[in-house]
């Protein structure tokens, strides 16, 4: 996009979420709560990222509503298959 600086200031945001958050929820609730500290560090940021997408034209809805489709068929798919894996095995 030519704009490095939109990537500065979003890494910059996730560096201070991770450093905020990891320590902050390791505190309150332990290990458990680090580990979820490091899954969602990136959550407070997802507004700027949606921003940026509009903004540049990025969006698709199309594909927006595409994936989770694909990602539930594939976990059924999945879950089908461990099915059928668990009734022929033999015991």
């Amino acid at each position: 996009l030519g704009r490095p600086q939109y990537m500065a200031s979003l890494s910059l945001a996730k560096l201070v979420s991770l450093f905020l958050l990891v320590p902050s929820l390791y505190y309150m609730f332990g290990i458990q709560g680090a580990i979820i500290g490091i899954a969602f560090h990136m959550l407070p940021i997802l507004p700027w990222f949606f921003w940026f997408n509009k903004r540049f034209g990025l969006n698709s809805i199309l594909l927006e509503i595409a994936a989770p489709c694909f990602w539930l068929f594939g976990s059924a798919v999945a879950f089908l298959f461990m099915a059928v894996e668990r009734a022929w095995r033999p015991f």
